[in-house]
C-alpha cells in the first residue's frame, strides 16, 4: 500500500510539472479561427529563473514587479510572423506596472474596460488583472494591426479581473493624472527609467509613482510604516552630498536641491508620508511649480 501512494504521489508531481502553465495557456486565442493563420511556434511555458532563457536580456524587470509565470508562442499570416508573450505577475499592479514601465515616446495607454493596453504600430503590451501581455508583428499594416488587435482583445475577454491597483497608484490617478502620463515603480531598475540617481537603492522605497507633466518629472515615494520618510531624506542627505557629477548642493530641513551633470534642477522634499523629486526637464528650478500642497492624501 505505501509503495502505492509512493507511485501516486510520483505520477501526480509529473503531472503538475509537465502541465505548469495551463491557466496562460487557456487564454490563448485558437489560431484556426484566423483565416490563414497558423501557430508556427507551440507554447512553452516558463516559470522562475527559466525566463532568462525564453528572454535574452531584461529578464531582472519582470522579478522586480513580481513575475510568476510565462508563456511564448507565435503564429504566421500572410507572411507576417506574430508572436505573443503572456506573464503571469504577483498582482494587478504588477502587470500595470509593466505596461507603464513600457511606455516610450510615441506610445499611447488607454483603458479599455478592466483592461489597460499601451499601443505602437508593430505592437501592444496589454493587463488586465494579474496578466500582463505582449503582441507584435514583424511588419506594419492596417490589415494585420487590426488582426493582432482582434486576438489581444480574444485574450482579454477571456481573464477574470482580480484585485485593485496599489494605493499610491491609485491615489495618482484620483488626483487627475492619467496613464499616459504615468509610470509605476516597484525598485530600482524601474526607477532608472524614469530617472537614474545611482546603481544602489539610495530610497528604500516600497513603491513609486513617476509623473510627465509640462517639462516636469515629478517621481513619488511610499515608504512601509516602518521606514519614516523624514529618516530617508536624512540618509539621502548623507550620499547625495558625496555625489560626483553634481552642483550647487544645498539642504534645507526637509528639502535638497542640486544640479546633476546634465545641468538638470532636481528638488527632493518630504511631503507628508512620501518623498517627492521633481527633476526640472525643461530648464532650471520654478518654485511654482512645485506640487501644490504636496502628495499629502
Amino acid at each position: 500500500m505505501k509503495r502505492k501512494l509512493i507511485y501516486l504521489f510520483l505520477f501526480c508531481s509529473v503531472l503538475a510539472f509537465a502541465n505548469p502553465g495551463t491557466d496562460l495557456l487557456s487564454l490563448l486565442p485558437d489560431a484556426y479561427g484566423y483565416e490563414g493563420m497558423a501557430v508556427i511556434q507551440e507554447p512553452s511555458v516558463y516559470k522562475g529563473y527559466d525566463l532568462f532563457t525564453m528572454i535574452d536580456g531584461g529578464a531582472e524587470i519582470y522579478f522586480e514587479y513580481g513575475f510568476q509565470t510565462a508563456l511564448s508562442t507565435a503564429y504566421i499570416k500572410d507572411d507576417t510572423r506574430i508572436e505573443l508573450q503572456l506573464y503571469e505577475m504577483s498582482d494587478k499592479g504588477a502587470a500595470a506596472g509593466m505596461v507603464t514601465h513600457s511606455r516610450i515616446t510615441g506610445d499611447t495607454i488607454e483603458n479599455i474596460g478592466e483592461s489597460l493596453v499601451l499601443n505602437n504600430e508593430t505592437y501592444s503590451f496589454f493587463q488586465k488583472g494579474n496578466i500582463f501581455g505582449i503582441i507584435s508583428c514583424s511588419q506594419s499594416s492596417a490589415d494585420m494591426s487590426h488582426v493582432y488587435r482582434e486576438m489581444m482583445m480574444d485574450i482579454l475577454s477571456r481573464i477574470e479581473s482580480t484585485g485593485i491597483y496599489p494605493d499610491l497608484l491609485q491615489k495618482v490617478l484620483q488626483a487627475g493624472y492619467n496613464f499616459g502620463d504615468v509610470k509605476y515603480i516597484r525598485g530600482n531598475i524601474a526607477l532608472a527609467s524614469s530617472y537614474f540617481f545611482s546603481h544602489k537603492d539610495l530610497f528604500a522605497m516600497e513603491d513609486a509613482v513617476s509623473i510627465d507633466a509640462d517639462g516636469i518629472r515629478y517621481i513619488i515615494f511610499s515608504y512601509p510604516d516602518s521606514i519614516s520618510p523624514g529618516s530617508q531624506i536624512q540618509v539621502l542627505k548623507t550620499k547625495l552630498s558625496k555625489g560626483t557629477g553634481i552642483t550647487n548642493y544645498l539642504e534645507k530641513d526637509s528639502m535638497i536641491y542640486y544640479t546633476d551633470r546634465r545641468g538638470r534642477d532636481i528638488i527632493i522634499q518630504k511631503q507628508g508620508k512620501y518623498l517627492v523629486a521633481t527633476i526640472f526637464t525643461d530648464g532650471r528650478a520654478d518654485k511654482s511649480k512645485l506640487l501644490p500642497g504636496g502628495f499629502n492624501f
